[in-house]
């Protein structure tokens, strides 16, 4: 859609979103099965980024996708390059948890890799 679009619609009078200052890599972890877009939201989600002017790395683990199998993308923001480091998320490395399936999102491994209050 186009901004055009948008205006005088559904969307009118919603305030622009304040962004959230970045002073170092922020992790994101998607997690699924095969098939419920656990791959497309990273990408999608990683390709904002660029197109904002900022960094990320997505690391995508598909393992048994194909048979109701854990898929798994790990996403890193940064404002620079040099601040996304590793792409894999180490233990509370992630910010953001998205469960787009139950099970696969209360693993845990997606309990080490979420970051505590």
């Amino acid at each position: 859609m186009k901004t055009q679009e948008l205006e005088g619609g559904l969307f009118e009078g919603l305030p622009t979103p304040a962004t959230a200052p970045v002073d170092d890599a922020y992790g994101v972890m998607i997690a699924g099965i095969g098939g419920t877009g656990v791959i497309t939201v990273g990408a999608i989600l990683g390709m904002a980024a660029h197109l904002e002017g900022g960094s990320s790395s997505v690391y995508d683990m598909t393992g048994l996708s194909k048979k109701n199998g854990a898929v798994y993308s790990h996403l890193k923001f940064a404002d620079r390059p040099d601040r996304v480091g590793s792409p894999r998320l180490g233990p509370g490395d992630a910010g953001l948890l998205i469960g787009l399936d139950l099970v696969a999102a209360l693993g845990e491994e997606e309990k080490k890799q979420a970051r505590r209050p």
